[in-house]
């Protein structure tokens, strides 16, 4: 795949969140690197570099996980995608944050044999009706 991106879609309530728990455990069991948010509770504000050093990084999630995964594929997952919705002011800045993570990831990808994997996760009805959601795919 070029992208190298997932969406796990489903109704509200499904059980999305409790999928990408069990993906994590396993990544972790398997010594996978992995890092995980919840666009719910981890604003995408400003910008890539400040959402990860406000999350307690030293950069953004994407440069993070490049440097602790260099020699082995790795895992980023988006939860709550559909988050984006509900934040009126933000959700415009929130969809330039997560266009970049692809971008970035997609850059990174090209230099790399082992391949960074982004996984997202949201509601059916924001995967295929909200066009801001729509657009990062």
């Amino acid at each position: 795949m070029k992208n190298d991106i997932t969406v796990i879609q489903g109704k509200a309530g499904i059980g999305k969140s409790g999928i990408l728990l069990s993906v994590l455990k396993g990544l972790e069991c398997s010594r996978i690197p992995a890092l995980s948010i919840s666009v719910d509770k981890d604003k995408l504000e400003i910008n890539l570099k400040k959402f990860g050093e406000n999350i307690g990084l030293p950069n953004s999630l994407i440069a993070c996980l490049n440097s602790i995964s260099s020699e082995q594929e790795s895992v980023l997952i988006i939860d709550q995608l559909d988050a984006l919705r509900w934040t009126n002011e933000s959700s415009k800045n929130a969809v330039d944050i997560c266009r970049e993570l692809i971008r970035q990831t997609n850059l990174i990808n090209e230099k790399r044999d082992r391949k960074i994997h982004l996984v997202f996760a949201c509601r059916t009805f924001d995967y295929q009706q909200d066009p801001r959601t729509k657009s990062l795919f």
